[in-house]
Parts: structure tokens; C-alpha cells; sequence
């Protein structure tokens, strides 16, 4: 658990590292953000991919520690830090893709989670050996899980639309902005909750109480 815990912190803190460092030149379009240090100081590139080529490299490390398993969440995390941030993916400046990209880290997380606890990967012995298949989370709490971070994330945005006030400098601060409305915003923000709410729902009858 220790370990486990360690591992998906550095890859996170590794994700935050560039995302700090890459979004320098659109956060200071940002009320709030403007005041960051990576916007009003300069930063040493070397140094900020020095940082995260560490913190990725001794978090992947950690989780081989755990199981196979859990390193594969965990690079998949890494990797989804990549395409959240770097062009010319950057997903984060495509419209509803933003929220869908940046909240599927909570699924993933919760899947690093459940592997800390459930056996290492290992093949199944025969066809009828469901051992295997069964160690992995329910596809009902995976989608719940992510769509409840999709209604957190696009929250986030509704706020952050509203605190920019002006639809031209959110734009520059978010691309994805410059096609999001508070009201389009608002009607997905009920479309997660609902979404999150009706797979739980699933999970609840379908599974054992215990989970």
C-alpha cells in the first residue's frame, strides 16, 4: 500500500511538473493563475524535464515493485499526462475531450488502487480459469468512477468560465473555451451526474454488497 501509494504521487507530481511548465503561457490569461511563479519568474527547461524524466522514472520503478498489474495503471497515468498537456495531442484544448481526458485519471487511479490488493498478473491456466479475468475492477464502478470526475472537471470549467467573465481572454487562457458556453457547460455537467449516478446504480445491484 505504501509503495503503491508513493508511485502513483510521483507520476502525478510528474504530470503536474509539465503541466505547470506548459501552461506558463496560457495561465497568464488566468485571474488567479496570472500570479504563479512558472508565469511571472522564468524556468529553466532543463531543469523542469530533468524533474519529471525523475519523477516519472522512480514512480514506474515503485509500481513494477507492486505488481504488473499496477505498473500498467500507473504508465498509463503517465502517458495520459502527455496527452493532456503536450501538442500536438493536447487534449486539453479540445472541447469536452478536455474533461473526458483529464478525468479518466480517476478510473485509473482507482484501478492502481484495486491492483495494490488483488493478485499479481499472471495468465490463466486454462480456459475455464476466470481467476484472472476476475481481478479486475467492474466496468460498471470504472465508468461511474469516471464520470463522476467528468462532472468535478467540468464543473471546474463552468467556474472557471464564470470567473474569467469574458469569453475572448478565456479562450486564450483555454482553446477549448472558445466553444464552450456556460450553458453547454451546464447541460454536460448534468449529463456526467447522470451518467456517474445511473452506473453506480448498476454496480450497486449487480455486485457483492461487500464492494
Amino acid at each position: 500500500i505504501i509503495v503503491g501509494l508513493i508511485s502513483i504521487c510521483l507520476v502525478a507530481s510528474a504530470n503536474y511538473v509539465i503541466n505547470e511548465y506548459l501552461d506558463a503561457g496560457f495561465d497568464k490569461y488566468h485571474p488567479l493563475k496570472k500570479k504563479r511563479s512558472a508565469v511571472v519568474s522564468h524556468v529553466n527547461a532543463a531543469i523542469v524535464f530533468t524533474e519529471y524524466a525523475f519523477l516519472a522514472i522512480i514512480g514506474l520503478f515503485l509500481a513494477y515493485l507492486v505488481s504488473l498489474k499496477f505498473l500498467s495503471m500507473a504508465a498509463l497515468l503517465l502517458f495520459m499526462g502527455v496527452i493532456y498537456n503536450v501538442k500536438p495531442f493536447r487534449s486539453k484544448d479540445r472541447v469536452f475531450l478536455d474533461v473526458l481526458s483529464e478525468s479518466v485519471n480517476n478510473p485509473i487511479r482507482f484501478a492502481a488502487g484495486w491492483f495494490i490488493f488483488s493478485p499479481a498478473l499472471g495468465m490463466p491456466d486454462s480456459k475455464w480459469d476466470l481467476d484472472w479475468i476476475n481481478t479486475f475492477p467492474p466496468v460498471s464502478i470504472i465508468i461511474a468512477y469516471w464520470m463522476g470526475g467528468a462532472f468535478l472537471m467540468a464543473t471546474k470549467r463552468f467556474a472557471e468560465f464564470r470567473l474569467i467573465g469574458d469569453p475572448t481572454i478565456a479562450g486564450q487562457y483555454r482553446r477549448s473555451f472558445r466553444f464552450y458556453t456556460e450553458n453547454s457547460l451546464l447541460v454536460s455537467m448534468f449529463f456526467y451526474a447522470i451518467t456517474c449516478a445511473f452506473f453506480m446504480g448498476i454496480f450497486l445491484i449487480k455486485d457483492r454488497i461487500e464492494l
